[in-house]
């Protein structure tokens, strides 16, 4: 580590609630994140009629367009986090460049304006959740891991319900360009302050320089020779390309299947989108803490469980003839989408060896979001524009029903990792303490 990269360290604060509070920090930009990221689903169907653009069009703006640049930039990003860079300065140029090409949504009278802003967007993310992992970790030992990545991940759910609160209101009374400007200037806000907020810890020169000798190509085949992180990797990928697909596509059937206005269908998601996320992210940390340490493999068991619990009340959201029974059914697949964030994003943290926590996080990342957020919204736009010349207007309902399978699919990688995850948490504790990283 440089001169120059220690100079911007400190030391831990003797205060043990602050590291509480720098959670709560971290929180509130991933908050802004989500908001950025998830407003434009209650926007579809407006930016649709005023664009005249297709679902497939829709699907690659609220999927691919932002996946591809913040999965593939995530990696040179958290490449500069574990050779010890300053994190918080990274979150803050994220969180500004996000923020600015936000805005720049809101300017855009064109699809293809529109596409290259929300590309920008994923750009600005790509350094926020590699870097914010990190200093978690730094703040938390391995007991309270799971409860302080699930305070950080309640940015989802709190983000997610002041997308669909502001944007059906904001589109409703301004339309859907002024909605994108305004959510997107708190952020610019935010960047400017978080460093006066959060203090990024001196970390042990020995934890981080392993670094020097480990090469891009190396790292990454490190990584993916643990079979817990492949297959929690691929769990989270199959199951977020339903839970993504929903998120996005969902607005919409409500819209088109019942006539919703975007003001109340916006209302009425956003606080049930919040009960259910919020419940679920705190149950699943609160779980990960309590039954992780007896035996790891719960920290695995209980998002499986939790996905497998949901399926039914998936499909018979899509069936129920009122639109507000469909959005209340659909609040336990929230929950239960939600509970993996604490354990699993702890367990990654601790499995891996200190140079590499945030080439983990980037490339869990990397994966899920690809699949899940990249793929998930475009193929259920497209197999809806597919099926539309077959059902009509349920075309809709029978994608988003046929995307169920990836969550049963996750489920079961969920299950696979579990069997090889107390063998390798007890390797990777064993080099942890020999400094044999």
């Amino acid at each position: 580590m440089t001169t120059e990269q220690q100079s911007d360290a400190s030391p831990l604060p003797a205060n043990p609630r602050y590291k509480w509070f720098v959670a709560g920090s971290l929180m509130v930009v991933y908050t802004l994140n989500q908001l950025d990221r998830q407003i434009l689903t209650i926007l579809l169907e407006p930016i649709k009629q005023d664009l005249n653009i297709s679902d497939t069009q829709l699907g690659l703006l609220s999927g691919l367009a932002f996946a591809l640049l913040y999965t593939l930039l995530g990696l040179p990003i958290a490449r500069l986090v574990d050779r010890g860079f300053n994190r918080v300065k990274i979150v803050s140029v994220s969180i500004f460049v996000w923020s600015l090409m936000t805005v720049f949504c809101g300017m855009a009278s064109s699809f293809v304006q529109l596409l290259l802003a929300r590309v920008g967007v994923g750009i600005g993310e790509a350094g926020a959740t590699p870097a914010s992992h990190s200093l978690l970790t730094d703040y938390f030992d391995e007991h309270e891991r799971s409860r302080g990545m699930s305070l950080y991940s309640l940015g989802i759910p709190v983000g997610g319900f002041l997308g669909l609160l502001l944007g059906g209101i904001l589109n409703q009374w301004y339309g859907w360009k002024m909605a994108f400007i305004i959510v997107g200037i708190p952020g610019l806000l935010m960047a400017a302050l978080l460093p006066l907020l959060v203090r990024e810890p001196r970390v042990a020169q020995k934890e981080l320089a392993p670094t020097a000798g480990v090469d891009f190509t190396s790292a990454i085949r490190e990584l993916y020779r643990t079979k817990t992180f492949v297959h929690a990797c691929l769990a989270t990928s199959f199951f977020t390309f339903t839970a993504y697909a929903t998120a996005t596509w969902g607005p919409s059937y409500l819209i088109r299947t019942f006539g919703v206005e975007t003001g109340i269908l916006g209302i009425t998601l956003a606080f049930s989108s919040l009960i259910a996320g919020v419940g679920g992210v705190l149950l699943g940390g609160w779980l990960g803490d309590k039954f992780g340490p007896r035996d790891s493999r719960w920290l695995l068991w209980i998002p499986a469980i939790a996905l497998l619990f949901s399926i039914p009340f998936a499909l018979g959201s899509l069936i129920v003839p009122r639109w507000w029974l469909s959005a209340l059914m659909f609040m336990v697949p929230i929950a239960a989408m939600s509970v993996y964030t604490g354990p699993v994003y702890g367990l990654i943290q601790t499995i891996m060896p200190p140079h590499l926590r945030a080439m983990g996080s980037a490339t869990f990342l990397l994966t899920t979001n690809l699949i899940g957020l990249g793929c998930g919204p475009l193929a259920v736009g497209a197999l809806s524009d597919f099926l539309s010349t077959i059902v009509g207007a349920d075309s809709l309902r029978y994608s988003l029903a046929a995307s169920v399978i990836f969550t049963v699919w996750g489920a079961i990688h969920f299950l696979i990792a579990a069997t090889h995850v107390r063998e390798e948490l007890a390797v990777a504790r064993t080099k942890t303490a020999a400094g044999d990283c």
